[in-house]
């Protein structure tokens, strides 16, 4: 490979189709090689290299778009990873094991409430299972890497069993009321450490197939 050919492998070129300069509206895809930061730490971890916790999500960044050159663009140029990609699969290594939990609304519309200002914004509900609010999340996990290690190869150790564990925390603001709130947590693991399954428990209100 030349040497460009090996930078458009690690970071993609975005769409110029309307001249040589990126613009906000470019498709912009991610890197390739890369996930979200945090995305691999583990529950026997406690925090990353950075001291964040296991349990914490990769904050939205929105990436620079005005690149007067494809040849120039960096990695701050591409969308933070929200979830797989097909292509993951193939991935080797400890930072290619992880997990994801987010959002899954299936337009902007599901979510959204009438207005543009929270604070003097709302939506009604009203009384009754079938009239609840459903928003779908998704949590995905990888527990070990295409050749088979659990929790990814690593130079200077083996593991037999890897825990994720992510955390949401979502704020509802109630009409003339305090914020109601609470914690969303998904965990999962590569070895069953118990005998026993959880029950399952029927969800109210309707769901939307996705």
């Amino acid at each position: 490979y030349s040497t460009a050919n090996i930078i458009s492998k690690f970071r993609p070129e975005f769409d110029v189709s309307t001249g040589t300069t990126i613009s906000s509206t470019a498709l912009q895809k991610y890197l390739p090689f890369s996930h979200a930061l945090h995305f691999e730490t583990s529950v026997t971890d406690l925090t990353n290299s950075y001291g964040v916790p296991y349990y914490k999500q990769a904050s939205r960044v929105t990436p620079d778009s005005l690149v007067t050159d494809n040849t120039l663009r960096t990695d701050r140029n591409y969308p933070v990873k929200l979830g797989f990609s097909p292509n993951d699969e193939y991935l080797i290594g400890k930072y290619t094991c992880g997990a994801y939990l987010y959002a899954f609304p299936q337009n902007y519309e599901a979510i959204s409430v009438d207005g543009n200002f929270p604070a003097i914004s709302s939506k009604s509900v009203t009384f009754g299972n079938s009239n609840a609010i459903n928003i779908p999340v998704i949590f995905q996990f990888r527990c070990s890497d295409k050749l088979g290690h659990v929790g990814g190869y690593r130079t200077n150790s083996t593991l037999t069993n890897i825990k994720y564990s992510k955390k949401l925390g979502i704020d509802i603001i109630l009409k003339n009321g305090s914020p109601f709130s609470f914690d969303l947590q998904v965990d999962a693991q590569y070895t069953k450490e118990t005998t026993l399954d959880a029950p399952l428990v029927q969800s109210t209100g309707t769901t939307t197939s996705f």
